[in-house]
């Protein structure tokens, strides 16, 4: 691969609109400078609402910029990446909580790739006690890429058991997946 240098200088600010309603805006401009070429940029964002009712929480977000992807299967390298998401996640009861996010983004790779990303996830956890919660994940995916090879959509499911200290808050950390 070729070397590279980025610099992402940025500013943000997050606010509390009520006690509530919390919302984050950060703004900035990357420059990706490799060893032998052409500069590249392009701005970077990152903005999110979020607003957290008495057993549902809503947030809304939107992150820009670029993603370098040099251990995944796909190996992509730098890329250009704007990506919306929304996520609503409620407590049906006190042990028992369900998630839903969806997401689109935007991808343009090194090799004159352009790719859109769309898809959905749902996780119900059940917290059988206060260090070990158990999940059953369902999520869809699509990939629409200007190179037509590169098409594909993608059906999972994953059962989750996460084993952590006291305190601990669920989906954060500490998972044992099998899929």
């Amino acid at each position: 691969g070729e070397d590279y240098y980025v610099h992402n200088p940025s500013l943000g600010i997050q606010y509390q609109f009520s006690p509530t309603l919390v919302g984050l805006a950060q703004g900035g401009y990357y420059l990706q400078i490799p060893k032998h070429g052409s500069k590249d940029g392009g701005p970077t964002v990152n903005l999110s609402l979020t607003q957290r009712l008495q057993r549902t929480q809503y947030t809304l977000s939107f992150i820009g910029g670029y993603t370098e992807d040099y251990v995944s299967a796909e190996n992509r390298g730098f890329t250009q990446t704007y990506t919306g998401y929304g996520t609503i996640r409620h407590q049906l009861t006190q042990r028992l909580y369900v998630e839903l996010t969806g997401y689109m983004a935007r991808y343009k790779y090194n090799n004159e790739e352009k790719a859109w990303d769309w898809g959905a996830r749902t996780c119900p956890s059940y917290v059988l006690f206060r260090w070990l919660t158990v999940s059953l994940e369902a999520s869809y995916r699509g990939y629409n890429s200007n190179i037509a090879a590169n098409d594909y959509t993608e059906f999972s499911g994953i059962f989750r058991i996460t084993v952590a200290r006291p305190g601990y808050q669920p989906g954060t950390m500490g998972q044992l997946a099998y899929r």
